[in-house]
């Protein structure tokens, strides 16, 4: 979708979870971390999903690709000035996935960040 948006003045908006920045606090080794917290290229990203899954832990499946997302996000930000890329987190929201694990917010309020976002 990248050329059909206006390189002058498009938006990008990705959808976050905190479970990315939870996926980040887990990972033992500062180096191993520090990985996580700058842009990665589309094959850096390629390699650590090689990684993740190799855990065949679904959690951090999921997580890891949160994490991932912010990654590639400062990468798509760097890569084209011009555009406004943001990821933007919901907040936890009460889901078929969270159901009793706390989750308190109805899927309506989780689409506000969103919508400020753009």
């Amino acid at each position: 979708f990248l050329p059909l948006i206006n390189q002058d003045c498009g938006r990008i908006v990705n959808l976050g979870s905190g479970g990315g920045p939870n996926f980040v606090k887990s990972i033992p080794n500062n180096e191993d971390k520090q990985r996580f917290l700058e842009p990665m290229s589309e094959s850096q990203i390629e390699d650590e999903i090689k990684n993740i899954l190799n855990t065949n832990d679904g959690r951090s499946a999921y997580q890891g690709s949160k994490a991932l997302l912010a990654c590639y996000t400062m990468e798509l930000a760097n890569e084209h000035p011009n555009l406004m890329i943001s990821i933007v987190t919901p907040g936890y929201i009460k889901t078929a996935m969270t159901i009793g694990a706390g989750a308190t917010k109805p899927p309506h309020e989780g689409t506000v960040s969103i919508k400020k976002a753009l």
